[in-house]
């Protein structure tokens, strides 16, 4: 969090006591505004103060908060008044919500005899615009270690600056993993070293679900940079003699399971898991959440859409992270308990005939769905045919040539072939190989390089998946081509 917000306290501090006056004038004098910590959910706040021991002349109002779509702190004057009641009914319709650091109001009293005084407070919260969340997002059970597992997609805000960004997480008796991927054109990998240090993932969670404008000591911050390793941040919100308000924060290391893998003018992806005992005896199955993804263009990208960067981290804006149940078939013990009973080779057996049943196992690739969805996909699989060959191709890639996100091509091949977006390629590169080792000598590795294959390995195991044999074999039953003598 940045410096900005406690240098303007500090510089309102000093105008306060530029303006001090005797013990008796804070004692006549009365602030109408909200008490610290207050929410303001209305469309309008009245700000002012009255004295009962000495007669006002004119009254100045400043506040401080952030302004659309950026972090950085301003001051500006409210209103002047110069008859009672010195009253100021403050329209909030311009003005975001003020969240995390709230705003700070001074109002400046001069009094008829030539007198003046300053009455400051800070700390005051408002949340008057339509507050909109995320959906509610339900993570499954996974083996510890799992790095590749099917989920619904968590989805950032969209950036203007042509970067992408999508998670996914998982949970099990070690804690919970997130997995963020970051598709950012602008990475350069030899950058300074204070660069990728402030290049990575914000994780965010609100064990507890409380929900409150600003983050409190039992606020799980963690921050995976691209450079050093990972560390927590811990909050500890003071409210000082009602009217100064600090959000202090510290940095504590510590001993995480993560990775981080960066690829130069491609993005990076992080994978990093919070330790169950963080969260006491066992994990909350509701809690509160957030993502951030902080690219190397100094571009944000967060799952809440808060106006500014500072409410990012207001748990008020948070949507909520269910655990779904562990399901059945994955709890070991259950399956040592039927075996014992029942014996050993049935429920093995059992248990394979499941596996191989519920595995995504691939098939035949059929264009299904309405005519409309047909005609819509040709596009995508003429797209996917320019594209098939290239290494590195990814719906990053394509989608922006198809006026769609990448989210939305995954769920467009998934829906008319069955087949998830990677899948679907792969049988595409496939169906190249099969037609090369039937009308060609090349070698299989020359094959697999050609078609976009980063392995012999890797094209074997996707040809044997696809069509049931090795390529070897399929060159042995169906090369037509007679090698010259």
């Amino acid at each position: 969090m940045r410096k900005t917000a406690f240098f303007f306290i500090l510089l309102w501090s000093v105008a306060f006591s530029a303006f001090a006056g005797p013990d008796d004038l804070k004692k006549c004098l009365r602030f109408k505004a909200p008490d610290q910590q207050s929410v303001i959910t209305t469309p309008v706040c009245t700000l002012g103060v009255d004295s009962s021991c000495k007669k006002i002349e004119k009254v100045e109002i400043r506040a401080r908060y952030c302004p659309y779509g950026s972090d950085t702190l301003i001051e500006t004057t409210i209103g002047t008044l110069s008859s009672p009641p010195f009253l100021k009914v403050w329209d909030l319709s311009g003005i975001p919500d003020q969240l995390t650091i709230g705003i700070g109001v001074l109002i400046i009293v001069n009094f008829s005899d030539g007198d003046a005084f300053g009455l400051h407070r800070e700390g005051i919260f408002l949340a008057h615009q339509s507050l909109s969340s995320p959906l509610a997002q339900q993570i499954s059970y996974e083996y510890a270690g799992t790095k590749e597992f099917h989920a619904d997609t968590i989805r950032f805000n969209p950036s203007n600056a042509g970067v992408y960004a999508f998670a996914r997480m998982y949970w099990n008796e070690k804690g919970i993993t997130v997995m963020v991927n970051v598709r950012d054109t602008m990475l350069d990998t030899s950058a300074s070293q204070k660069i990728l240090e402030q290049t990575g993932i914000e994780i965010l969670i609100d064990p507890a679900k409380k929900q409150r404008p600003y983050p409190t000591d039992d606020i799980m911050r963690f921050f995976v940079p691209l450079a050093g390793k990972p560390h927590r941040v811990t909050y500890q919100p003071i409210f000082n003699d009602g009217r100064t308000y600090q959000l202090k924060q510290a940095t504590v290391p510590g001993n995480f399971d993560y990775s981080v893998r960066t690829g130069n003018r491609g993005g990076f992806a992080v994978v990093f898991s919070i330790p169950r005992y963080l969260f006491g005896k066992s994990l909350p199955l509701e809690m509160g959440y957030n993502i951030i993804a902080r690219a190397s263009n100094a571009k944000t990208l967060s799952l809440v859409n808060s106006g500014n960067g500072y409410n990012h981290y207001s748990p008020l804006l948070w949507p909520s992270l269910t655990l779904l149940p562990k399901p059945l078939f994955k709890a070991r013990w259950l399956i040592l308990l039927v075996s014992f009973f029942t014996g050993f080779l049935i429920p093995l057996l059992a248990y394979v005939m499941f596996f191989a049943l519920t595995k995504d196992k691939p098939r035949v690739i059929l264009i299904r769905g309405q005519e409309a969805e047909k005609r819509a996909f040709e596009k995508v699989k003429e797209a996917l045919d320019r594209y098939v060959l290239l290494r590195d191709m990814s719906p990053a890639e394509i989608a922006p040539e198809l006026n769609m996100s990448p989210e939305q091509l995954e769920t467009s091949v998934k829906k008319i072939t069955g087949l998830s977006f990677m899948n679907y390629v792969m049988y595409l590169r496939t169906e190249i190989v099969r037609e090369r080792l039937r009308s060609s000598f090349s070698s299989e590795a020359s094959i697999a390089e050609s078609c976009g294959f980063q392995s012999i390995k890797e094209m074997e195991r996707y040809f044997k998946r696809f069509h049931h044999m090795t390529p070897q074999n399929f060159r042995k039953m169906q090369q037509v081509t007679q090698q010259t003598q």
